[in-house]
């Protein structure tokens, strides 16, 4: 197995760590907060003791260190650093969604990171992309330390649906089951933009602002087919709900499934047991959907009084066997390309969550991290929940899905 620079560099960055830590040697105590996902912490938690034990036993007469794992939602991470950060009450190392990490450099919140080389040796070329923030002033920076790759799947009680009903939303329709979907509310554009098959976000690359184009031919056409066929009022195969809602849901047999991305895999693990399976997002009308996918990844805070220390905190976390510890224990995707070496290509072929995740994955765009991307989804969950309520309603109609679509896009780049 390939291994991680970072124990080989653990000596010198003990030093060089430590030298800017002057009040916490006196003390004899650093500690270290990590924000991580609930679904994490406790593998994250063991990493950690990992990390301090390899250094105490390289460096032994460094100070204690302490890392807390605390509990904190990483979709909602850089909107409560932004805030708490200054104030010296945010973490020392954030997860966080890829998408995001521009507005906290744009807040000089969020430092770059100091294993940028190290990073691009071990890491896809789209997961640096995705950490990898354009400032004309300072040049392209690596903010971010991917973890996992991460797109959208069916999550489902094996006892409810077959997957053969599950390959396509005419199996799904004809089985008479349901599932849950995010059809309004904070989580509609996301979750749905599977059917926009042949927009443009930003360009090619994702970072030109001022290319969007989302009422295309084949996406208008596929959201009409799509809501007049599986959505429109009786006739519909979804219950609207979130994923934490539906996950009630499936335990009270209301629903068979839920569209969710991987990080509600260890709930429904711990919920449904073996019972659980996961599936592709099913085709529509013969066509295979291109959901968004994304990285977590950590971020290091500016405001971090051990902040040497931090980055290597980091790249622990983030090292190929950390990546592996979480794809074998967790079924999560890692950062590194999917043939990185033997071990990885095992664990992702051993693994039936992983290698669902990867063919959901193959199928996907990366979702842009351009500080615009967070009017996107202002302004298409208005447009999408639109599209919910005039369902119930009748059929949507081409001038009416292209209006919408339309004005959504002139908003988002007037925004």
């Amino acid at each position: 197995m390939k291994k991680s620079k970072l124990i080989a560099l653990l000596p010198f960055l003990a030093v060089s760590a430590l030298t800017g830590c002057n009040r916490s040697r006196s003390t004899g105590e650093i500690t270290l907060t990590i924000w991580e996902d609930k679904s994490n912490k406790a593998v994250v938690q063991q990493l950690c003791d990992l990390f301090v034990q390899k250094y105490k036993s390289t460096y032994y007469d460094a100070p204690n260190i302490t890392i807390k794992v605390v509990e904190h939602s990483e979709r909602s991470a850089m909107e409560d650093m932004l805030t708490l950060a200054p104030t010296g009450k945010g973490p020392d190392i954030a997860a966080v969604t890829h998408n995001t990490i521009a507005n906290g450099v744009a807040a000089t919140i969020v430092a770059e990171a100091t294993f940028a080389s190290d990073l691009k040796e071990r890491m896809t070329e789209d997961a640096i992309s995705a950490v990898t923030v354009n400032d004309k002033a300072k040049g392209d920076g690596i903010y971010g330390y991917p973890i996992t790759a991460e797109s959208q799947v069916v999550m489902y009680d094996d006892t409810l649906i077959s997957a053969s009903e599950l390959t396509s939303f005419e199996t799904l329709k004809e089985s008479g089951k349901k599932l849950g979907l995010s059809l309004t509310g904070d989580n509609a554009g996301y979750y749905t933009w599977a059917l926009y098959t042949d927009a443009v976000m930003f360009g090619e690359d994702g970072r030109d602002a001022s290319k969007l184009e989302i009422a295309k031919p084949e996406s208008i056409a596929n959201v009409k087919y799509f809501y007049n066929t599986f959505v429109k009022g009786s006739n519909t195969v979804f219950e609207n709900c979130d994923p934490e809602t539906a996950l009630n849901h499936v335990v009270n047999k209301r629903i068979a499934g839920f569209i969710t991305s991987p990080y509600m895999l260890s709930e429904m693990q711990e919920t449904i047991g073996d019972h659980l399976k996961v599936a592709p997002i099913p085709t529509l009308n013969g066509k295979t959907l291109s959901p968004f996918s994304g990285y977590k990844a950590y971020v290091v805070s500016r405001y971090s009084e051990n902040g040497a220390l931090a980055q290597m905190l980091c790249e622990y976390l983030t090292s190929v066997d950390s990546n592996l510890i979480r794809l074998i224990e967790k079924g999560y995707l890692p950062a590194t390309p999917f043939d990185y070496n033997k071990d990885i290509r095992d664990a992702i072929s051993a693994s039936e969550f992983a290698s669902v995740f990867k063919q959901s994955y193959d199928a996907s765009r990366v979702m842009p991290n351009i500080p615009k991307v967070q009017s996107v989804w202002r302004e298409l969950n208005t447009k999408v929940s639109n599209f919910y309520t005039e369902s119930g309603k009748g059929d949507l109609t081409d001038e009416y899905i292209t209006a919408q679509l339309q004005d959504a896009t002139d908003a988002i780049l007037r925004g």
